[in-house]
């Protein structure tokens, strides 16, 4: 996914919560969770070093799967993973089928505010009609509790510490859960900071970084730094709360 992408934080979480991913040298454990994927660019959490996505059928599809599974007896629990502007082309049917079966997942909606993957085209829930007009937004926590969600949480994309917290209640109180993990897309981002910097004194290289998939965090033989051209420093700063030796260093905002 993109440096600074609004979803890197969410999968990210579902991949170390989920035993998906393990440090250099770390053996790797059996997945805890069960991820039902949908179509959209935040399907690219299923490849490593994230490895967060079991399933992607069809646009709106992964709610409906995440019920079946529940329901046909699957042990560990299940999480549907869906966009927001699939969510409002085609998942709020899955969102019925999930309240209407009192089914027990929790669906993880992905507000990055635009439709990412096919050029930011407006969807409903960002009041933007495909002419660029603003028209009437639909209110995605109205929408979900109209639906009769009584267990909602909106959390923000870049905060792991919330991400975490907020994913562990709903997976533990046994219900369904529906979270929505808001966070604007970088590429339609105006806000602009000035990147963040590794202090290689202070990096040990335990590489818990690389496990963000961000491309902007790369090699340079023995060592690692981040691409200027491509950190969003400030907007985003999932590396420095990943980094146990607090080398990764946040700049001002320009």
């Amino acid at each position: 996914m993109c440096a600074g992408c609004p979803h890197t934080g969410i999968f990210f979480t579902l991949s170390t919560l989920g035993q998906r991913s393990a440090l250099p040298g770390k053996p790797k454990r059996e997945p805890k969770l069960v991820l039902s994927g949908d179509i959209g660019c935040y399907t690219l959490g299923a490849y490593p070093p994230l490895s967060a996505m079991d399933t992607c059928g069809c646009m709106g599809g992964s709610i409906s799967q995440a019920v079946g599974m529940e329901k046909a007896g699957l042990g560990e629990p299940v999480i549907a993973i869906i966009g927001d502007s699939t969510f409002m082309h085609s998942g709020i049917n899955g969102l019925i089928n999930a309240v209407y079966n009192q089914s027990k997942i929790t669906i993880l909606i992905l507000d990055n505010r635009t439709t990412a993957m096919t050029g930011h085209q407006g969807n409903p829930g960002c009041g933007i009609a495909a002419s660029g007009q603003t028209v009437t937004e639909v209110n995605l926590e109205e929408l979900v509790r109209g639906a009769g969600i009584k267990n909602l949480q909106v959390l923000p994309a870049f905060d792991l510490k919330a991400l975490r917290n907020g994913l562990k209640n709903a997976i533990s109180s046994g219900e369904l859960n529906v979270i929505i993990v808001r966070g604007e897309c970088n590429v339609i981002c105006r806000k602009r900071s000035l990147p963040n910097t590794i202090d290689t004194s202070l990096c040990n290289r335990c590489d818990a970084c690389l496990l963000l998939g961000c491309p902007a965090i790369q090699r340079d033989g023995d060592k690692l730094f981040i691409d200027p051209g491509l950190c969003t420093g400030s907007n985003c700063n999932l590396c420095s709360q990943v980094c146990p030796q607090k080398a990764i260093k946040t700049n001002e905002a320009a």
